[in-house]
């Protein structure tokens, strides 16, 4: 291999150099722009290096390639989502289709509610009518006796005097002796003045007693509903004393009895 002279190595040394200051010189070069409004404004200039235009040229290009990235993407989207792309389009379609059947069985869950409710209200309307009435039974205000009776001076007392709560009745032979209210009865005894007793507990605080002759045809422990019959007069001007007590105290039957004629 031949080697090279001096002369050429010098050549070669000085072409090298200006190659690399003529690159440097390119670099380091600066350039005037100048901008020129069409008013009467002055004209402004700035300079810049060639480095500094290749810059501002990549990162221009950057942000054009950057926003055709985006916008290539978002047509991309549509046009799956137009087209239906992996079943997308499909699945929307079954997606409204079933809420559309939810929004339909809520609105029958909802009716079906409505008449619970309504039912509901009924039902609690009725009981407390019921519970109402029951309660308005339970209060002795019936008259003791079905049928004609006539109210008599309690013949086992002084004449004048009589029992506090406690009124007389005579009645014919066949006549019902009845429950003024409904009750249970809580006692069946012989009585010394007018032959046999029942005793009537109400539940709600009143007790009511009969005294009389009467054939008695209930036993202790019965539950009794206002106007069943209790016993039967046997004879012509049979006896019934009827007594009441509110919470162990005596009440006049003649002010709560509903006495027709």
């Amino acid at each position: 291999m031949r080697s090279k002279t001096d002369s050429q190595i010098i050549d070669e040394t000085a072409e090298l150099l200006t190659t690399q200051k003529k690159r440097a010189v390119k670099r380091t070069t600066k350039y005037t722009v100048m901008l020129i409004p069409d008013s009467t404004d002055k004209a402004r200039s700035f300079e810049l290096t060639f480095d500094q235009i290749l810059k501002g040229i990549a990162s221009a290009a950057a942000v054009v390639i950057i926003l055709v990235s985006l916008l290539i993407s978002s047509t991309v989207k549509n046009y799956k989502l137009e087209h239906g792309d992996g079943g997308v389009k499909a699945q929307i379609a079954q997606l409204e289709t079933e809420n559309t059947q939810l929004a339909q069985e809520n609105s029958d869950l909802n009716s079906q509610i409505t008449s619970l409710n309504t039912a509901v209200e009924t039902t609690k309307q009725a009981e407390k009518e019921e519970q109402e009435a029951e309660e308005a039974e339970a209060v002795p205000t019936g008259l003791p006796l079905d049928g004609t009776a006539v109210l008599i001076q309690d013949p086992n007392e002084p004449e004048g005097g009589e029992t506090e709560g406690r009124v007389v009745f005579t009645a014919m032979s066949g006549t019902a002796v009845v429950a003024a209210g409904s009750g249970t009865v809580i006692g069946v005894a012989a009585d010394p003045d007018y032959g046999n007793e029942v005793v009537i507990d109400h539940g709600n605080g009143y007790i009511t007693t009969y005294r009389t002759s009467a054939v008695i045809r209930v036993d202790e422990g019965d539950t009794v509903r206002k106007n069943d019959v209790l016993g039967v007069m046997s004879e012509d001007n049979a006896l019934l004393a009827y007594e009441i007590e509110k919470d162990g105290e005596p009440v006049e039957p003649l002010d709560i009895m509903e006495i027709a004629g």
